[in-house]
This record gives C-alpha cells, structure tokens and sequence, in this order.
C-alpha cells in the first residue's frame, strides 16, 4: 500500500457570519523520500468569498501559488484572508488541488 506524496490540513473558523472577514490557512506537507519539486496549489473560492490578500502572495490571479521545492518531511503554508457574502446558513466549500508545476511553464 502506499501513500499519497502530499497531505493537505485546512484551519478555518468553523462558521463565519454574512460579511464577515475570516483567515484560511493551509498547510501542504511532504511525504515523498527526497524533493518534492515545483509544488503547486489552486484554491477555487465558493461564491460570495472575496480575496483579500495572502502570505505568501498568489503567483497569479488570486487562486494559484507556486511553492517551489519542498525538501523530504517538509511542509508550506499559505495564509490567506478574505471577506464572506451570502445568507445566513449558505454553505460555502472551498476546493483545492495540489500538484507539481512544469518547470518551462514560468
């Protein structure tokens, strides 16, 4: 059996009121033997969120950050605020995907 390369954990509020900021960080880790090289990661925003800003800041638009090289057991973070629209009760999902970038890409 074997397993995945990365591991994802997203901290968030668990609910957040109509207009409110709120901060979601998300730490990606390394479970591959050796680099994992040229990590990438989208994060597609439900509708009503409203991108703020983000530590480190997104390498284009505001849904993609290219973390580079994480060396073996290590891990990123991307630290990101942002605003909250809709209704009371509205659930919002945020989606994201990890992946290695194509080095010529950039």
């Amino acid at each position: 059996m074997s397993s995945s390369p990365v591991s994802v954990l997203v901290s968030t509020l668990k609910e957040a009121s109509v207009n409110q900021e709120m901060s979601l960080e998300v730490k990606v880790d390394s479970h591959t033997k050796g680099v994992l090289q040229n990590l990438a990661v989208i994060i597609e925003y439900p509708s009503g969120f409203e991108f703020s800003n983000a530590i480190p800041s997104p390498t284009s638009g505001q849904t993609l950050w290219l973390l580079g090289d994480i060396p073996e057991k290590g891990s990123r973070t991307i630290k990101l605020v942002g605003l909250v629209r809709g209704q009371d009760g509205e659930k919002k999902v945020f989606r994201l995907t990890t992946g290695t970038a194509n080095a010529s890409s950039g």
